[in-house]
């Protein structure tokens, strides 16, 4: 089993949603609730926090390699609680899936992104 620094997930987003409606979106898939700062969203097994991203460039994120990078929106994930990696990795495998439903390109960084393919949620 991973520690929690190997669990964490960070999802790159482009969208055409504004930042309130990601919110929304992601907090009512994940039947979430808003912590202190609106932006951050969590149940039994995420630990969310939307973030709007800096490095934003809409000319730069069209680059095949590494636009990903330059996507308007990101999400810090953590697990929440001390629940099972299993859960945890297809928990993050749907969220992706419904966000790319919802018209959305979605990209993940982390050490077990090879397990986030989203064609195979029974992996």
């Amino acid at each position: 089993m991973k520690n929690g620094s190997d669990l964490y997930c960070q999802i790159f987003i482009d969208t055409e949603m504004n930042e309130n409606e990601i919110v929304k979106t992601i907090k009512s898939f994940i039947n979430g609730k808003i912590m202190s700062i609106e932006t951050h969203i969590k149940n039994k097994i995420l630990d969310i926090q939307i973030n709007l991203n800096e490095e934003y460039d809409e000319t730069r994120k069209r680059d095949i390699k590494s636009g990903f990078l330059f996507y308007p929106y990101y999400l810090d994930i953590f697990p929440s609680e001390n629940n099972n990696e299993r859960e945890y990795i297809s928990h993050i495998k749907q969220l992706i899936s419904f966000l790319e439903e919802k018209n959305c390109v979605v990209v993940a960084a982390c050490d077990f992104e090879d397990e986030l393919d989203i064609h195979n949620l029974n992996k």
